[in-house]
């Protein structure tokens, strides 16, 4: 059984975390969407490069920022 997300409206975007010599820590996407006729939202997360560590740190930021959201609501 197959199931089809369609996706109604994208939103990217790219991070870059730097050292304080300038140089790229981290560098990931996360993109926002609406997922199907529900309109939930979905977050669908790269790391391109860099410390896995900071990328997890990173998304854990993300994700307590959207709990919180859902709290205020």
């Amino acid at each position: 059984m197959s199931k089809r997300l369609h996706f109604s409206i994208r939103y990217t975007l790219e991070g870059r975390i730097r050292h304080t010599d300038g140089k790229v820590r981290l560098s990931f996407e996360l993109e926002i969407c609406f997922v199907g006729p529900t309109k939930q939202v979905g977050i669908r997360r790269k790391r391109l490069k860099g410390d896995v560590w900071c990328y997890k740190q990173v998304l854990e930021q993300v994700l307590a920022l959207t709990s919180l959201n859902q709290k205020a609501k």
